[in-house]
């Protein structure tokens, strides 16, 4: 949504601002088909300390690379629009793969399903908190915004993950499974 209502406020032609955002589209669901299985695979075999805090990075530095941004019909407008939205699954897929890692088997579905609607709740606070940003501070200021918000959840998943808060759960369940059995037996 950010980026469609930069692209018009740089190119004069709406025609070619759709064309530009139609392009973006196109090659950022295409790369999100190949990066969000390979993030979901990343974010089962690695620990969710690393995986956790390095998507909200890799996001916020694709926020933060639009504020460069002069022309929207170049190459580098185009490769970062790609970045953020890649970037913004590869974060969805790692919060869910924690969430839905640490449910009971019989609440995974509860868990996902207000993860989503919490998901959705986010969109629509963005869009209302966006609009007014960029009507009244200009372009720039939603992506000032969210990569703020995404700057303050890489550090503190930093701090939660350096203070062992988030932990490597598939350890922890391999335990707790193997202190289960000694029990029974």
């Amino acid at each position: 949504m950010f980026i469609a209502s930069f692209i018009p406020a740089k190119v004069a032609n709406e025609e070619a601002a759709k064309l530009i955002y139609s392009n973006v589209m196109i090659v950022s669901v295409v790369l999100g088909l190949l990066v969000v299985p390979i993030a979901g695979r990343l974010a089962d075999k690695y620990n969710p300390q690393v995986i956790l805090p390095l998507s909200f990075f890799i996001r916020f530095c694709s926020i933060v690379m639009f504020m460069f941004i002069d022309n929207p019909k170049t190459y580098y407008a185009f490769g970062v629009s790609v970045f953020v939205v890649v970037g913004t699954a590869m974060e969805n897929v790692t919060v869910d793969c924690l969430l839905l890692r640490n449910a009971d088997r019989q609440i995974r579905g509860v868990i996902l399903g207000f993860g989503t609607a919490c998901g959705f709740i986010g969109m629509l606070i963005f869009a209302i908190v966006g609009g007014i940003l960029f009507d009244r501070i200009g372009p720039y200021a939603p992506f000032i915004f969210v990569g703020g918000l995404d700057a303050v959840f890489f550090v503190v998943s930093s701090l939660l993950a350096c203070c062992n808060v988030i932990k490597n759960d598939l350890k922890i369940k391999e335990e707790q499974l193997i202190n289960r059995r000694l029990q029974e037996s």
